[in-house]
């Protein structure tokens, strides 16, 4: 895809224009390659949230060809591009996206928090959960706790399974 090309089709966007929206995505998706992947992540800096969840659910449809980038933006210095990116890889579902999320639960930010919890949390698996476990434990509830909310609200047999792993995970269990 040439560049004004990708240009386009990245503000388009923006735009209000459903079916505009609904090409471009099109667009870059079938072209997509790695000049594509960076404009897209390029522009996860913008402010607006509206089009960054846009960007987001691109670079979900390009999947697997987006996740090494998204590794990259998962550090970088804006909290929103991080927790944009957190969100990508846990709707991707890449097997390996488990171990930049969990690093993301100890992140400053509590959107990059939440963000990588929410993820984690519905991609969490049961053959994983012991090493999670053992992963997440030195972060503490507090930087845990949107992880262990969606957790227990969407996936409780799991939750239970954690807390039995980690007590101290759990309600009521001290600081």
């Amino acid at each position: 895809m040439a560049t004004m090309s990708t240009d386009k089709a990245i503000a388009a966007l923006r735009g209000d224009d459903p079916e505009a929206r609904r090409k471009s995505i099109e667009e870059l998706v079938r072209a997509a390659d790695e000049s594509v992947v960076r404009a897209l992540l390029r522009h996860l800096h913008d402010t607006s949230w509206t089009f960054r969840d846009r960007l987001v659910s691109v670079l979900v449809e390009i999947g697997p060809d987006a996740v090494p980038p998204l590794r990259s933006a998962a550090a970088d210095g804006l909290w929103y591009v991080r927790a944009a990116a957190a969100e990508a890889l846990a709707r991707i579902e890449d097997a390996d996206a488990s171990g930049v999320l969990i690093g993301l639960l100890g992140d400053r930010a509590l959107g990059v928090r939440q963000a990588a919890g929410e993820g984690l949390a519905r991609i969490l698996n049961e053959d994983r959960l012991e090493v999670l476990a053992e992963r997440v434990a030195p972060l503490g509830r507090d930087n845990l706790a949107p992880f262990l909310r969606v957790l227990r609200q969407e996936r409780e047999p799991l939750y239970a399974r954690l807390i039995s792993l980690r007590p101290e995970l759990g309600p009521g269990s001290g600081p």
